[in-house]
């Protein structure tokens, strides 16, 4: 009986077109549906695990995955170092809720998911035995996996929104510029250079802001200012609101769940929240037809469905507390509740402020902001300037107004 013989270039031959076609298999896009249940809850669960050692590493500095460090790790790593050197601040415990709403897919060749993580973290200073204070900072990110025996994470970048808001079609160039100089942002690396327990003025407390703030404190007893319209702005109950719709279970940058369904769905807007919580601590909106009308305040026009300039874009928003009595304050360090923090993230290079943050708290010596777009629930000021810093902000002008009426 003959057998067929293949000459050995022609196996050679077909041995390296099977392992470069196993290859391509392989490395293709197999399609959303291609996972099945068992190893799309192995690739949940090592993005669970992998996050607890992302949160172990705010607190034990040789934490590690024992794989490449993750862009989402270094910048822990650069906003605990920083967080120490700048203000003396350090994150005493860090817990993460990992939310995974759909299913992996394929990118790139690459196992993919998008992932919410909303981390509650609890602050201290040495300086402040006993104090500590509780902050939530929620964040969109897209991790990438890899196989080594099992499954690990090897590419963790965030995707933080940050969403001034729109005007609409038609907004002249120009429209809503703010004559205002930006605050002093600076500070020596022991924080000093301002007084934190300072009373500035517009200072709305009856007493300055103590070293035993925390967030669980009572609030202070608060005088309640009048502005220009003769509106009274309750700054605890402005306060209040910005805390509950950005803590748990409000903590999240999905419109539904994270903001306050009693208002038209205006998106995950940083001026559209902060104006919600004037709204609440007591300016009555200011009605008119003209979206552009920089005295029109409101979440709906007359006749139109849709908001004012000065409701959803932060720059417009600025302009509108000024013109009702909100007043520079020189250094933000000295920001206090019901403060409000408006920031231009390239330092007036594109046409000036785009984003709002409220200050809801004082504690360890330092203002404390809730904001959304993406969501943050009293997180320091200075890790808000860290995070900035790390994700390309190098140089934003910032502007801390205050309000005590009489304007």
């Amino acid at each position: 009986m003959k057998h067929k013989v293949m000459p050995v270039c022609g196996l050679v031959l077909a041995v390296a077109l099977a392992t470069q076609l196993s290859g391509s298999i392989a490395h293709a896009d197999p399609g959303d549906n291609d996972f099945d249940n068992d190893t799309v809850n192995s690739i949940k669960n090592a993005v669970i695990e992998y996050q607890k050692v992302v949160d172990s590493e705010w607190t034990d500095y040789d934490a590690t995955t024992g794989h490449d460090v993750t862009s989402a790790e270094q910048e822990v790593r650069v906003i605990r170092k920083g967080l120490l050197d700048e203000s003396g601040i350090v994150v005493a415990s860090a817990e993460s809720d990992v939310r995974i709403p759909g299913k992996p897919y394929w990118e790139e060749g690459e196992i993919t998911i998008d992932v919410e993580i909303s981390t509650t973290k609890t602050y201290a200073k040495f300086d402040h035995p006993g104090e500590r204070v509780e902050g939530v900072v929620t964040n969109d990110h897209k991790i990438k996996l890899s196989r080594d025996g099992g499954y690990y994470v090897s590419v963790d970048a965030l995707d933080n929104l940050i969403d001034e808001g729109s005007k609409g079609d038609g907004a002249p160039s120009g429209s809503g510029e703010v004559s205002l100089d930006p605050s002093d942002s600076s500070r020596d690396s022991s924080g000093g250079g301002v007084d934190p327990t300072a009373v500035h003025s517009g200072n709305n407390s009856v007493e300055a802001s103590s070293d035993n703030v925390s967030a669980d404190a009572s609030s202070p007893v608060f005088i309640q200012p009048v502005d220009s319209q003769g509106r009274t702005l309750n700054k605890e109950a402005m306060v209040e609101y910005a805390r509950e719709w950005t803590s748990s279970p409000h903590d999240t940058n999905v419109n539904e769940g994270g903001l306050n369904p009693s208002y038209p769905m205006r998106g995950q807007n940083c001026a559209n929240f902060t104006s919600q919580a004037l709204n609440v601590g007591g300016w009555e909106v200011e009605g008119g037809v003209l979206p552009f009308d920089p005295d029109v305040w409101t979440y709906n026009l007359d006749f139109f469905n849709r908001p004012s300039w000065t409701w959803v874009n932060a720059k417009d928003n600025a302009g509108y507390v000024l013109s009702r009595g909100y007043e520079r304050l020189p250094n933000m360090w000295n920001a206090d509740v019901g403060d409000i923090i408006y920031v231009d993230w390239d330092g007036g290079r594109d046409g000036g402020i785009s984003h709002a943050m409220v200050v809801t708290s004082r504690g360890l010596g330092e203002p404390f902001i809730s904001q959304k777009s993406s969501n943050r629930s009293n997180v320091p000021l200075v890790e808000s300037k860290l995070m900035a810093k790390a994700q390309g902000n190098e140089e934003p002008d910032w502007y801390a107004v205050t309000f005590g009426g009489g304007a």
